[in-house]
């Protein structure tokens, strides 16, 4: 234990707890706050398990008025894939009158919303949120030399918003990613394009016209229509790949069922807390926001091994790597671990790792600990 110590240093903090009953079984730096990267997705995690249940589908719902326009209301699904939509317009074509045309309702989020810890960097990882969004608020194009734009996704078709966003990007040949902007609902519009056009393929008679509208008071939904993962593939695929709009999706949708919409941050951030109070040293996680990306999170390593173990009933969820059991977190000049120790054959330990960059590999760091323990 020494020789950790002496490695780690004054570079991060480490706790163990033992899964039956708390004990702490070796702690450094224990309570220092710490960056805790994308591990700090487990407290969303738990808070949504404990508020929804793991089998709970996001629902999206979908209403035509006496002239024909079809509302979209996005409840903050954060997998409504081109996969999913084509379903949703399979389904609608059964049940629709022709369309006037399409008004997407994204209401249940505040409006214009940013995330603390999102840069200006056009990938994948900031994508924005939005409560009516499609594909992770991403897109994937193609540009030919000659300038000519395709989607590079076979099941997402290019929407004329995604033919302007992509005229002005800088690639002048080959594949690239561009990013919605959170301005002027582009999530919610992007998405009602999408829908359009595969309602067209199913045969539906509906205008060009897609624009932003809040469903009428009193019209009740032809359909609705619940993402087709159970809230556990969700989180499990969440913790894998670790996708941040992902998580502050789930996060923002905590608050606007327990408070009400509009959610804002400080909603969700209220339901995690409330979900995380039964857990010891709770107070010891700093949640600016859902997804770890953020500098200002903080969380002591005791506080998130408690976490951890409190997270052992989903202990399936957990991604594996380099044999250990454990969900990563990465952000520039940070290094964090979060999972599970097989001390013996009937002994088990929940464990954080809080390192800077100078710190050993944190696997190695897990490897020595589990043989130091046993």
């Amino acid at each position: 234990m020494d020789y950790i110590m002496r490695r780690v240093g004054e570079e991060g903090s480490i706790a163990v707890v033992r899964l039956s009953d708390g004990e702490v079984l070796f702690a450094h730096r224990e309570h220092h706050p710490m960056i805790p990267a994308s591990t700090l997705k487990l407290a969303v995690c738990r808070a949504a398990l404990s508020r929804w249940g793991r089998s709970h589908r996001f629902p999206t719902l979908f209403f035509q008025d006496e002239e024909g326009w079809l509302y979209v209301k996005g409840l903050g699904d954060p997998c409504l894939v081109s996969e999913e939509l084509q379903s949703v317009a399979a389904a609608l074509s059964r049940r629709l009158e022709p369309v006037q045309g399409i008004r997407v309702d994204d209401s249940y989020f505040e409006e214009g919303m940013d995330i603390p810890g999102r840069g200006k960097v056009d990938e994948p990882y900031n994508a924005v949120v939005g409560a009516l969004s499609s594909n992770f608020n991403t897109l994937l194009l193609h540009k030919r030399s000659d300038g000519t734009l395709s989607s590079k996704e076979p099941v997402t078709p290019l929407t004329p918003l995604a033919r302007r966003l992509g005229r002005w990007h800088p690639c002048k040949r080959g594949a690239f990613w561009r990013n919605l902007p959170r301005e002027d609902h582009y999530p919610a519009l992007q998405t009602g394009h999408l829908l359009r056009m595969m309602l067209r393929r199913e045969g539906v008679q509906i205008s060009e016209i897609v624009g932003a509208g809040t469903v009428p008071q009193g019209l009740s939904p032809v359909y609705i229509h619940r993402s087709s993962k159970p809230l556990s593939e969700v989180l499990r695929l969440l913790l894998e790949y670790s996708n941040n709009m992902v998580a502050n999706q789930i996060l923002l949708s905590l608050g606007a069922d327990c408070h009400g919409p509009p959610a804002t941050l400080e909603q969700g951030r209220k339901v995690v807390r409330w979900y995380l109070k039964g857990i010891p040293l709770s107070e010891e996680i700093l949640l600016v926001e859902g997804s770890g990306l953020s500098v200002e999170n903080r969380a002591s390593a005791l506080a998130l091994a408690h976490l951890t173990r409190a997270f052992h009933e989903h202990k399936d969820l957990m991604p594996w790597k380099e044999g250990v059991q454990a969900k990563t977190g990465t952000l520039t000049g940070v290094r964090a671990l979060a999972g599970y120790l097989t001390l013996g054959s009937k002994e088990e330990a929940a464990f954080a790792l809080l390192f800077t960059e100078k710190a050993p590999d944190r696997y190695e760091a897990v490897r020595w600990l589990q043989e130091a323990l046993r």
